[in-house]
């Protein structure tokens, strides 16, 4: 699956951040999964939105667990990358977890 992930609305914390009209990596992978701005607004992890509005998302992001969605790990990672602001190699970093979710990140401006 390729994603692009539009620098001037790329953000951090959130799938979509209500406040600034930012996405996450995951929140513009949950875009080309089809889930609504609506659907992601504010939301932290993929789970809360596949429990709230189903399971679109591809395989390795979400894990049914007691009967509820949660984060896999590789999807944690992939939460933890974006947040590093810190990072200089942070785009490469989240281009590198993608890939083992199976997901072509591209950034553009």
């Amino acid at each position: 699956m390729k994603v692009v992930i539009e620098r001037s609305s790329w953000g951090t914390k959130k799938l979509h951040d209500t406040l600034n009209g930012s996405f996450c990596a995951l929140g513009f992978v949950g875009l080309a999964c089809g889930y609504s701005p609506y659907q992601m607004a504010d939301a932290v992890y993929p789970g809360i939105v596949a429990n709230k509005y189903g399971n679109k998302w591809p395989d390795g992001i979400v894990q049914m667990l007691t009967g509820f969605w949660y984060s896999t790990d590789l999807a944690q990672n992939l939460m933890d990358e974006n947040d590093n602001t810190k990072c200089l190699q942070r785009e490469q970093r989240v281009i590198e977890v993608g890939k083992d979710l199976g997901i072509e990140f591209v950034f553009e401006d």
